[in-house]
């Protein structure tokens, strides 16, 4: 053989050994986060979730307090595993991460993530994520939605909206204008995915908005053909003490004239919605007192404050009352903000609960 030849030879099998030996030393590396990840997954396998649990974190203990709870959460999401791979693995100031396949028990295939972090010199979960297939397709829509409404492109995100949606929100400026009016634009989330029906997946979770209120979010996301939409969203903000005392007091205002008999001044507090209802104070007057529904006392609290596709701002007041008749019943009064007002959107007196 030549001699340059054999050089080239010997040059390219130096490359192959040492990208060999490059890999082995990953491998190996990485081994104790791969065991432990094992350890955790074999444990979801056989359905010990108290071993599963105990090989976690304190972080993942704070949002999973039980080993209980770290079932419910894998049966109800139906990913319990059976088989997995890992496809990368990286491992970085007492750090690892495990990102692979998976296949769970009702067959159906999906992805793995685990974080691993070492604990007095051993490896446990810091946090983990299985997804099904069809879990990470409803997430890429969700993804992509909320974060169409954080960088303020509302063109992208109703182009996301199926047609109910759209029969509420009737374009890209009607979107902009409801959540940007009810400051309910999205800057961080997490979320949970479930399947809620074929080809359909139920979106809830927590949401932080641009002003720093904290509140929850939800989406119904459905396939149609091969395509994903958002067929409904709702942002809630939770209720401020101002907001609480704003809802109070308009209910107890409106409780106060049916109490007093002025259904002209109840009346007027009612949105276009409940006087389509009931057109006239008058009638609203039969209501009341054809149903024998007139409250004498009553104790209330508010229960949420939220922002729907179609509804706007709401809030929700319940509680129980006694009536001129001294039987007793429950009030729900549904309160809903229009240009910049609390009006009664909608209220239900009845005997007996």
């Amino acid at each position: 053989m030549p001699k340059p030849l054999r050089i080239i030879l010997f040059v390219l099998l130096g490359v192959v050994l040492f990208i060999g030996g490059i890999f082995g030393v990953a491998m190996f590396a990485t081994s104790g986060v791969a065991d432990a990840g094992d350890k955790f997954m074999n444990a979801l396998k056989a359905r010990d979730y108290t071993t599963a649990w105990n090989l976690c974190t304190q972080e993942v203990h704070a949002d999973i307090p039980t080993a209980k709870g770290l079932e419910e959460l894998i049966s109800g999401q139906q990913v319990e595993p059976v088989e997995w791979s890992y496809s990368s693995r990286s491992m970085e100031n007492g750090e690892g991460e495990l990102a692979g396949n998976v296949t769970f028990a009702n067959k159906e295939t999906g992805s793995l993530s685990l974080v691993l972090r070492k604990v007095e010199g051993e490896w446990m979960i810091r946090g983990f994520r299985l997804r099904s297939a069809f879990a990470t397709e409803v997430n890429a829509v969700a993804e992509q939605f909320l974060g169409a409404l954080k960088s303020r492109d509302y063109s992208a995100a109703w182009n996301l909206c199926g047609q109910p949606v759209r029969n509420d929100i009737s374009s890209p400026a009607a979107l902009s204008t409801m959540i940007r009016s009810l400051e309910v634009e999205p800057i961080f989330w997490s979320y949970e995915i479930a399947k809620s029906g074929q080809d359909e997946g139920a979106v809830n979770g927590e949401a932080t908005f641009a002003d720093s209120a904290k509140g929850s979010l939800a989406m119904l996301v459905k396939k149609q053909g091969d395509i994903w939409k958002i067929q409904m969203f709702r942002l809630e903000r939770e209720l401020t003490t101002e907001s609480v005392a704003e809802l109070d007091t308009v209910a107890n205002r409106f409780l106060n004239a049916l109490k007093e008999g002025d259904f002209a001044s109840a009346w007027n507090q009612c949105s276009p919605e409940v006087r389509a209802d009931v057109p006239t104070p008058d009638a609203l007057s039969t209501v009341i007192l054809g149903q024998n529904i007139q409250p004498a006392q009553w104790s209330l609290s508010s229960t949420t404050n939220s922002v729907s596709q179609s509804g706007g701002q709401q809030g929700v007041i319940v509680g129980s009352v006694t009536f001129t008749s001294g039987k007793k019943g429950s009030a729900n009064i549904i309160l809903q903000k229009q240009e910049g007002q609390w009006v009664i959107r909608g209220f239900h007196l009845k005997e007996g609960e």
